[in-house]
């Protein structure tokens, strides 16, 4: 099945990115970055689940594989010698939880056709 989708381009530190041609699983590490815009590939990622359903569970399912490994990596690392990857982890874990919400929160909104 081909996906038509409008082409949306962030220029982030002169580098342009074309968020209709990621995947998923390059969408949600994007938005984790810390220098990337969360709301642009959030946004992208709630417009391809606006209307299939296949499609929120696959974004759903590799949101919670992603935050079972940031899981994973805190509970290996020990706090005292790795203060500042840790941080950075539990940063991610607590956006990656952020974006999960305000994708179902909005999903929810386009379903019962409220507007945004």
């Amino acid at each position: 099945m081909a996906l038509i989708m409008e082409t949306k381009t962030l220029d982030t530190n002169n580098k342009t990115i074309i968020t209709s041609e990621l995947n998923i699983e390059q969408l949600i590490e994007s938005a984790l970055n810390p220098d990337g815009t969360i709301s642009e590939y959030r946004d992208e990622l709630i417009k391809r689940g606006n209307d299939n359903v296949h499609i929120r569970i696959l974004i759903k399912k590799t949101c919670k594989a992603s935050l079972a490994n940031l899981e994973t990596y805190l509970s290996h690392m020990k706090s005292d010698t790795h203060n500042e990857i840790s941080k950075s982890i539990k940063s991610k874990f607590l956006n990656l939880v952020s974006i999960l919400d305000k994708l179902q929160l909005e999903w929810q909104k386009y379903d019962l056709g409220l507007k945004r």
